[in-house]
């Protein structure tokens, strides 16, 4: 979630209501996106603003999936609700550079460790679906500093394997717009380049909760073990995360808890 992470995330999400001179009555959210429906009633007037902005002018889109994790819908969508943990736990296990930490509620800077770091809000979520604003900036030697901010739709289907192992199908639905007018001119020249960029760079991102799931399917005892190591930020976060952890491998392994 390449997500050299090319233009993805960074900045301040703390912006005026509306863009381009909009007020929030005329910011619309169009509900379905790749024929799938989101909630986006649900949107504040802030998040329907800042999200139209960027679907309404969009420099490139991109679609990620339909991709297989496997793990189970609750497990899965705990992680991605909680990414300063799933960092940290995927630091721990050696398999990641994300350094991720809490803005507010909901709101989370990122720094990927290559170059991008910026701002991600979740500002919807539910059971089969998330919805994410991302503001930042990639700097790398193939492009000067782009400036960025990403849409992201989200969404989560249960299912089985043939091995009647839970797992979740996500697929994701991207928009971004450059900040810079010029440079997104320039950038339009090569638009099946960027898209490929951008595409890799969200995959990047959004790649850690799948990453972790298998990681949770073939070393259970390890990822148990790390998880139990971490600092938590509260008693409860922690007997949580381990409840759900321990009943994820239990179920598909009876034998993932021995010791």
């Amino acid at each position: 979630m390449n997500l050299t992470f090319l233009c993805v995330i960074a900045g301040s999400l703390l912006l005026a209501e509306g863009a381009h001179g909009a007020s929030p009555e005329t910011c619309i959210v169009a509900p379905q996106h790749d024929k799938i429906t989101f909630p986006v009633e649900l949107l504040t007037s802030e998040a329907r603003c800042l999200l139209a902005d960027v679907i309404d002018h969009p420099s490139t889109t991109g679609v990620i999936g339909p991709s297989q994790t496997p793990i189970g819908l609750v497990l899965y969508g705990y992680l991605l609700d909680h990414p300063v943990m799933t960092a940290r736990l995927m630091a721990r296990l050696g398999m990641g550079t994300f350094q991720i930490t809490e803005e507010g509620v909901n709101r989370y800077h990122v720094n990927d460790g290559e170059g991008a770091e910026g701002s991600l809000w979740i500002v919807s979520h539910d059971q089969h679906h998330r919805i994410y604003y991302i503001d930042g900036e990639h700097r790398s030697t193939l492009f000067p500093t782009v400036k960025a901010k990403t849409a992201v739709f989200l969404q989560l289907l249960p299912g089985q394997t043939a091995h009647s192992r839970s797992n979740v199908e996500t697929l994701l639905v991207s928009y971004t717009r450059f900040d810079d007018g010029i440079l997104a001119r320039v950038l339009h020249l090569f638009k099946p380049f960027v898209t490929r960029a951008v595409t890799s760079a969200l995959a990047k991102e959004f790649s850690m909760t799948h990453r972790l799931g298998i990681w949770i399917m073939e070393q259970p005892q390890r990822v148990l073990e790390e998880a139990a190591a971490l600092t938590y930020t509260t008693p409860d976060d922690r007997q949580t995360f381990l409840s759900l952890l321990e009943a994820e491998i239990s179920s598909s392994s009876p034998r993932g808890m021995s010791r």
